[in-house]
């Protein structure tokens, strides 16, 4: 993610792969499925979440005011998947925290109490929006399913509007 060096705007796939190996004893790596990618992350999503969810995935850094992590997923049963991502907002966070950057589980209050740290519902681009803000109120990871078939998880709300210009102009949308 540091040494990402696309040109300001561009969006640079990165493809985990896997090792396997052939029936004649060698060794070939193959592109991560998504339940391979996330086990490698060490997260643990909602089982109802992962089965909601296709094995093809795009992961990738969206190089702007920083370079920002994305992963788009094609959805296979939109309810099961909104489902799965609000019960996995308690460890969200923490669960992509090796790619995205991590945002503390609690927030002081005005009066200096902590609090759990929760996600907001908010509108981007008149798509509705589940965001986790920081302690200055900067969006630092959000998720939305711009379809039914599509969800979008994201830490730069410049992404947002890149993938969702994209994904128009793909016919995606």
């Amino acid at each position: 993610r540091i040494s990402s060096t696309g040109t300001l705007g561009s969006i640079v796939r990165i493809v985990p792969v896997i090792a396997t190996t052939n029936p004649d004893g060698s060794e070939q790596d193959v592109p991560a499925s998504l339940s391979e990618f996330i086990q490698a992350l060490g997260a643990n999503p909602p089982d109802e979440l992962v089965r909601a969810l296709g094995s093809d995935f795009f992961f990738g850094i969206h190089a702007v005011d920083e370079n920002a992590p994305l992963i788009i997923v094609p959805v296979t049963s939109y309810d099961r998947a909104f489902a799965g991502m609000l019960a996995w907002e308690n460890t969200l966070n923490a669960d992509l925290a090796p790619a995205f950057t991590p945002v503390s589980n609690f927030v002081t209050d005005p009066s200096g109490i902590p609090s759990k740290r929760t996600y907001q519902d908010l509108v981007m681009r008149n798509y509705d929006v589940r965001a986790l803000r920081d302690d200055s109120g900067e969006i630092q990871l959000y998720y939305s399913f711009p379809s039914q078939r599509m969800l979008v998880i994201a830490e730069s709300p410049y992404s947002f509007t890149e993938i969702l210009s994209r994904l128009q102009a793909g016919q995606k949308l």
